[in-house]
């Protein structure tokens, strides 16, 4: 059950469509600014290099505690493939967790996924430094 706005309990929600907003980058550097509506999905028209994932704005205060975030970042890419291999939440660099410990590489003339989970493995919003950023990337799609 659920109290929402005097509502006492939802038993049934249904959404018929639903969408997200995504920022478009040229280049190899991404910025989110995820309190200001930025959306979650970045994409990246033509990275020159390896790609920087730098999410600003994720609150602090004990309301945000417990909380998982997720961000895509699809990269279109040119004839050299490049990988998202910084991840900042908050300006406090990540170490990226791939599967297996292999860090993810791009490819050539493809678009590519890279998917981010970031867990709070404390509970505490306090600092983003309590986040685990789990990684995948699903590639080489022509």
């Amino acid at each position: 059950d659920v109290n929402i706005s005097g509502i006492s309990s939802v038993t049934d929600t249904r959404i018929n469509s639903i969408s997200e907003k995504s920022t478009l980058v040229a280049g190899s550097v991404v910025n989110i600014v995820y309190n200001k509506g930025d959306g979650n999905i970045a994409i990246c028209t033509n990275p020159t290099g390896p790609i920087t994932l730098n999410v600003t704005g994720i609150p602090t205060d004990s309301s945000f505690d417990n909380r998982t975030l997720t961000f895509t970042l699809v990269a279109i890419q040119t004839s050299v493939g490049y990988a998202c291999t910084e991840v900042y939440l908050n300006g406090v660099s990540q170490i990226i967790k791939y599967p297996g410990g292999v860090v993810s590489v791009g490819s050539a003339d493809s678009y590519d996924i890279f998917n981010f989970t970031c867990i709070n493995i404390v509970g505490s919003a306090s600092t983003t430094d309590n986040y685990a950023v789990l990684g995948m990337v699903n590639g080489n799609f022509k």
